[in-house]
């Protein structure tokens, strides 16, 4: 028996062989076909894999941590506001500490940024600022170099160390592995290297370049100072649900024991993971279901190339059926040659794939590439381009196998097949086979086009200002260095004065934040407005400007003047709002005059001297918001944002912008320095990311299908040769024949642009959230992506009908 069944396998591997190696003959024989079937899918394979890397990295690779799974996420939730916009306050987090049964460890972290000096150029650097239980909380304990920080070196006076990120290391100190001990310099201070991360720290890499030990008094402060983030791990056992149970008990007894904090809030968990997919949640779903259809359009199109090839294979595959070949060998045979097809697709999708992680490195945020594609081809994704290559070839293969396997032998023998592709069951697949090809193109490129008309909406937004033309950058002034006010203020004015005589320069703006970054607010009060009102107390973001700041920025005047250099001076308290908050407060009447007071800042009341137009302040898409301006030197603060307007190119005062820094304070770096425009390209880079990569799929996917289409026609009218030749003997004119091809191929396109147009007022709603200034169901976007597709199609269509046409009747008609 044992003989029996290795003999039996040894003849099914041989038969297997066989299969193998005809196939591979048959696809040299057909290399025309052959290539572009493999072109089609290597980009259908190619691009799922590269997608399904950025899913890879981010749930499926194994993070860093040993126990990802109970890795929660704890913050401080508004109501009505995004979960992902708040964190919680230091003394919120030591009760919820002391309070919870729930959790194993709980961490603090923060970002901060520190200016790196005396070791080469000054540098402006991101830093962790994290309390010691990280440590146990990830299970980071595993030093590259040296040790980790302890919960000692959160003291006072004991937190001067440092821990260096794995890259930072190997980028600025050259791998240095004598680096233990030595001081570097933060915002002046020195600190001593404790040691060097691991090379992979998951959710933790990409966004700092040090940790430093979070002091414990300063997580003491302000319970309304919301600006940490927690880190937890769940006790082994302990669910969810019942942290979350335990967490709105804290929450409750805080917001009855620190109300005026904690009245408005709430306390929430959630697993880390969960916060990471939601970040890149909208742009997978879009990009998946982008290259999902592209797939089945590589399917589409392969499927529609091996139905036509099985058209002139029937000869062959009637006589093998005659020689006794049973309908599962000629089923099994064409389902080799498509998974030898397929698997050829996805070598080639492999190496797209290598090419599409490049390309996202470019296109991504540079803090968030890193964390993302991290994973970069690994066994996952090998493993599933594999399983998508095998799928893939026996879908498409499917079809023509089991279409070709009934082929007539008499009728095949007898050549009394020809002619006829147009009444035959195959016709009719490959019928089916172009509308679908059409549909799914004009799903794609109506998915493109809604991305690029929102982004060109984007760039054509009212921002407030003028964009062109404006050098900026950010001078971060150091505590160390700079503590007092008059520090400040001395250096502020021989930046300015430094700066405004640089060949080049029209003028210099100041302002402590720039607009589209992010912002800072403060309450607001209205004297004598009657207690009760809703308006009372509201508040408005707050901007600390120079006199030449509306001018620089060409923010329009609407009220009133702009400052003076007489009210930059400390007696003087006026200042300038924007439209928004001048239509709040006067209801459109005239507010020049009136007086608002910033309890936060003391009891005295401003005079408003001035109204300007509203700006944004927080990114492209944000809602204008309430503004007041006052003068810099009124509070001047430690950051100087420089916004210069200049007579060309702004990147021509960059050296010269450099130098005078330097000769005020050579320890000064200059951070951020870039042109407005490119600063707006930064703030939509999301945007830009989902729309350039559906782009190009949706290109790819115009090009595949007009291709698919082209072949389609041409093998029915090579079909039809005979037929073609007929009419014309007949007295039919060659604008006759192109008229009857084009029509057979109109009708097809016209049916798929219908089907696609449905499908797409459905699929598209995906998008909505991700659109700006248009619908999902943009009729000018629909009606002109299907005109752009009708006349594609209709040129492919278009070529073989003016082939066909040009044949000679007599040679057409002596062939047969």
């Amino acid at each position: 028996m044992g003989k029996e069944n290795r003999k039996y396998g040894i003849e099914n591997m041989s038969t297997f062989l066989q299969d193998v190696r005809f196939g591979i003959r048959m696809l040299v024989k057909n290399r025309w076909i052959t290539l572009l079937a493999v072109l089609a899918l290597t980009i259908g394979i190619g691009a799922n894999s590269t997608i399904f890397s950025l899913v890879n990295s981010i749930m499926l690779s194994p993070m860093p941590f040993p126990h990802l799974e109970r890795m929660m996420r704890v913050c401080e939730i508004q109501e009505g506001e995004d979960v992902n916009s708040t964190a919680i306050s230091g003394p919120n987090y030591l009760d919820l500490k002391r309070q919870s049964q729930s959790f194993d460890s709980l961490a603090l972290v923060t970002v901060n940024w520190y200016n790196l000096t005396g070791d080469g150029e000054p540098e402006r650097i991101s830093v962790y600022m994290m309390t010691a239980e990280i440590f146990r909380t990830t299970g980071t304990l595993s030093m590259t170099l040296g040790r980790p920080f302890s919960a000692e070196e959160e003291q006072p006076g004991k937190e001067r160390v440092v821990l260096l990120g794995y890259g930072y290391w190997k980028e600025h100190f050259g791998g240095d592995k004598d680096i233990l001990n030595r001081k570097i310099f933060l915002d002046g201070t020195p600190y001593t290297v404790l040691g060097v991360l691991p090379s992979e720290m998951g959710f933790l890499e990409g966004e700092a370049k040090m940790w430093l030990p979070l002091p414990s008094d300063r997580v003491k402060e302000n319970r309304n100072n919301r600006y940490y983030n927690a880190v937890a791990m769940l006790k082994e056992g302990v669910s969810l649900q019942q942290a979350r149970a335990e967490i709105d008990v804290i929450s409750k007894n805080l917001e009855k024991e620190y109300p005026e904090a904690n009245q408005k809030y709430h306390l929430f968990v959630e697993p880390m993971i969960d916060r990471l997919v939601r970040l890149m949640t909208q742009t997978l779903i879009v990009l998946h279901g982008a290259v999902g259809f592209v797939l089945l359009l590589a399917c589409s199109i392969v499927a529609s190339l091996l139905l036509a090839r099985a058209g002139i294979r029937q000869k062959e595959i009637a006589i093998r059926t005659s020689l006794g070949a049973s309908r599962f060998r000629i089923i099994r045979q064409i389902l080799t040659e498509s998974v030898i097809l397929s698997c050829l697709g996805g070598i080639g999708g492999l190496m797209l794939t290598l090419w599409g992680l490049d390309l996202m490195v470019g296109l991504l945020p540079p803090g968030l590439a890193p964390f993302i594609l991290r994973a970069g081809i690994d066994i996952n994704v090998l493993g599933f381009t594999f399983a998508v290559s095998i799928l893939t070839g026996l879908l498409f293969g499917l079809a023509p196998a089991l279409q070709t396997s009934k082929t007539n032998i008499v009728e095949t023998l007898n050549e009394g097949g020809r002619g006829s592709v147009g009444r035959t069951k195959s016709g009719r697949i490959l019928r089916y086979l172009v509308v679908s090809e059409i549909a799914l193109s004009l799903i794609l490129l109506i998915g493109a086009g809604l991305l690029v008309n929102s982004f060109a909406r984007l760039q054509h937004i009212d921002i407030g200002f003028d964009s062109d033309n404006l050098l900026t950058f950010h001078l971060p002034l150091t505590n160390s260095k700079y503590k007092e006010d008059h520090q400040k203020t001395a250096f502020y004015r021989n930046a300015i004065e430094r700066i405004e005589k640089i060949p080049g320069a029209e003028s210099a703006g100041v302002t402590s934040i720039l607009p589209l970054t992010w912002g800072t607010s403060a309450v607001y009060e209205i004297p004598g407005r009657e207690s009760g009102d809703s308006r009372d107390v509201q508040t408005a973001e707050i901007r600390q400007i120079n006199p030449a700041y509306f001018q620089a920025m060409k923010i329009s005047l609407l009220k009133g003047r702009f400052f003076s250099p007489d009210d930059e001076n400390s007696e003087s308290r006026r200042i300038i709002i924007n439209e928004f908050l001048a239509r709040r407060i006067e209801n459109g009447g005239d507010p020049i005059g009136k007086y608002l007071t910033i309890p936060d800042w003391d009891s005295h009341p401003y005079e408003i001297v001035g109204v300007v137009g509203n700006v944004k302040e927080y990114g492209m898409t944000s809602e204008f918001r309430p503004a007041i301006f006052t003068p810099f030197l009124h509070r001047p603060g430690g950051s100087i944002c420089f916004a210069i307007r200049t007579k060309g190119d702004p990147y021509k005062l960059a050296p010269a912008v450099r130098q005078q820094i330097r000769a005020i304070d050579p320890d000064m770096p200059i951070q951020n320095l870039r042109s407005m425009d490119r600063l707006i390209t930064d703030t939509m880079i999301m945007e830009r990311f989902r729309m350039i990569l559906v782009s190009m799929v949706s290109v790819v996917a115009l090009i595949l299908s007009s291709l698919g289409i082209y072949g389609i026609i041409a093998y029915s009218v090579s079909q039809r040769t005979h037929e073609i030749g007929v009419r014309m003997a007949l007295g039919a004119q060659m604008n006759d024949v192109v008229r009857m091809v084009v029509w057979q191929g109109f009708k097809l396109i016209l049916i798929g642009v219908t089907i696609g147009l449905a499908v797409s007022f459905a699929v598209t709603r995906v998008l909505a959230s991700s659109l700006y200034g248009i619908g999902a169901a943009d009729p000018a976007t629909y009606i002109v992506i299907s005109i752009l597709l009708g006349v594609v199609s209709l040129l492919a269509c278009y070529i073989p009908a003016r082939k066909a046409a040009n044949v000679d009747p007599m040679i057409a008609l002596r062939c047969e």
